[in-house]
């Protein structure tokens, strides 16, 4: 922890050395710090691309929203924080998911949606070409040049909204009675199908009727099911890509598994399918 938080924290009475293991992420490790508290220290995991201040304005923006948890204390230089203990720690389920648990989380994405926040682009063709670069791999998946085609061509013209961009169900927690995002160190403007199919994807919701629920949740009638079905398609490539990388970095197994998923849902798509 660095020594303007410990000062800080020091001051009201809290023992800094006092870190309870929360558990072991992708990319942070959290602790729990005295009953109230949340400390957590960024890890070294996307740094083309990750810069601090954009994730500090992303949260501000969601607690100021009230759907994402406040930061009490932040270093814009690493990405460590301080934030308020979520008690029950639960989170939106990374499968078996139900229709009232997409309706909380899509109410959360859409008004973060909605706000007006200073952020770059995220750019999923550029990430896309970077991780391929770095993990030194290309065609892994059948039809991708295609699906990546039309990928970009309905990209071309997008509307695009602030956005999460990494919705798996650890990013969503519940709290009197509504979700609230956390971890926004992907945040970025982005076409809003993006964050439906990574709320979709991420957690495993493969259900027709789940998936038109999602999508009216958060497009009404306007919603439709062939962009959103390409949009899945895409982010198991883009993902699939993404894990590779951070396996050639680490040499964690996790991120092989994670690629391995992405591969079998990718197989699944019923849009690969009309592709291939």
């Amino acid at each position: 922890m660095n020594a303007a938080f410990k000062e800080f924290l020091s001051a009201q009475g809290i023992d800094c050395e006092e870190l309870l293991p929360l558990g072991e992420g992708t990319s942070n490790d959290t602790y729990l710090l005295g009953k109230a508290l949340v400390y957590r220290e960024k890890r070294p995991s996307d740094p083309y691309f990750y810069q601090p201040l954009y994730e500090k304005r992303a949260i501000d923006e969601g607690a100021k929203k009230g759907i994402a948890v406040p930061a009490l204390l932040f270093d814009e230089k690493t990405g460590d924080m301080v934030s308020i203990y979520i008690p029950g720690d639960e989170h939106f389920p990374s499968s078996g998911a139900r229709k009232e648990d997409i309706q909380k989380a899509v109410k959360a994405i859409k008004a973060f949606h909605e706000g007006e926040i200073s952020l770059p682009p995220f750019d999923p063709l550029r990430r896309l070409a970077y991780y391929q670069d770095e993990a030194g791999a290309r065609l892994l998946f059948a039809g991708e040049s295609e699906i990546v085609a039309s990928f970009e061509e309905a990209v071309s013209s997008s509307r695009l909204v602030p956005s999460h961009n990494d919705l798996v169900g650890s990013n969503i927690l519940y709290f009197g009675g509504k979700a609230l995002l956390i971890d926004f160190e992907f945040a970025g403007y982005n076409d809003p199908y993006f964050d439906l199919a990574s709320l979709l994807s991420e957690n495993k919701i493969e259900d027709e009727e789940l998936l038109s629920e999602a999508l009216y949740d958060l497009f009404g009638v306007d919603g439709d099911p062939d962009r959103l079905a390409l949009f899945l398609a895409f982010e198991d490539i883009l993902w699939g890509y993404w894990a590779l990388y951070r396996y050639k970095m680490t040499a964690n197994p996790v991120f092989q598994e994670i690629y391995q998923d992405k591969k079998a849902a990718y197989a699944r798509r019923p849009f690969f399918k009309t592709m291939a």
